[in-house]
């Protein structure tokens, strides 16, 4: 869970950008790109602030890395930026063709949700090194998904988002992050209905409300409970 990937970076949360497109990404893309995910990461942080224990009042939110197909797709690379370059074939271009096949992908021995069942295990690098999520863009992809090993949506969908305060698809995909559930059908709510809207139920709202709020501070009250997984600070 990303309560998980907060803790176990004291704070701050790495991405690396998987661009499962052939679109070109410019400089001051890749920036707001970086301010974008940190105010959605903080939008659902600012709702644990203070509550019962939750012991971070910011998340530190930084990219890490961009994994493409082609690397001159990242115009005005920085010396500080780290490009990869590997892909696998991606199962769902099998089925739609409109999904690109290739799947860039940045290395596992980086990767958090790979190795988090490992306590011991030792970054390349050092723990600033690690990405613990992908934000992942595609071409010709529906909708979002979401979990902790990141968020997927459309490539148009990610770059037309990149300077607004609440990004409906991204959060709603990290609410899956942070262990809430889809709303989609009837037997999935609540009876008779929500009090209020809510960002779970896609369409439903367009940001975070009282409902998510109440839903993630309940989920954080039972996973800290395990105090193996989250010590007293």
């Amino acid at each position: 869970m990303i309560f998980d990937q907060i803790y176990a970076g004291k704070g701050t949360i790495n991405y690396v950008v998987r661009w499962q497109s052939s679109k070109n990404i410019t400089l001051q893309q890749r920036k707001d790109m970086a301010s974008m995910l940190s105010r959605q990461i903080n939008n659902w942080n600012k709702q644990l602030k203070g509550y019962d224990g939750w012991p971070y009042d910011y998340i530190t939110v930084k990219i890490v890395g961009w994994a493409v197909a082609n690397p001159s797709q990242i115009l005005n690379k920085q010396s500080n930026e780290i490009v990869y370059m590997d892909t696998i074939t991606d199962d769902l271009s099998k089925t739609d063709p409109n999904i690109p096949t290739k799947l860039p992908v940045a290395p596992n021995a980086l990767s958090r949700f790979e190795h988090f069942m490992d306590p011991n295990y030792t970054y390349p690098g050092g723990l600033d090194k690690r990405f613990d999520m992908y934000l992942w863009g595609t071409s010709n992809f529906q909708g979002g998904a979401g979990g902790d090993w990141g968020q997927r949506m459309p490539d148009d969908y990610i770059l037309s988002t990149l300077n607004s305060d609440e990004v409906q698809i991204t959060e709603h995909e990290m609410g899956h992050g942070f262990g809430l559930p889809d709303f989609y059908e009837e037997h999935e709510r609540p009876p008779g209905g929500f009090p209020v809207p809510t960002i779970m139920w896609a369409g439903n709202s367009p940001k975070i409300t009282e409902w998510d709020t109440w839903m993630l501070r309940y989920t954080w009250s039972q996973v800290k409970k395990d105090t193996s997984r989250f010590p007293t600070r």
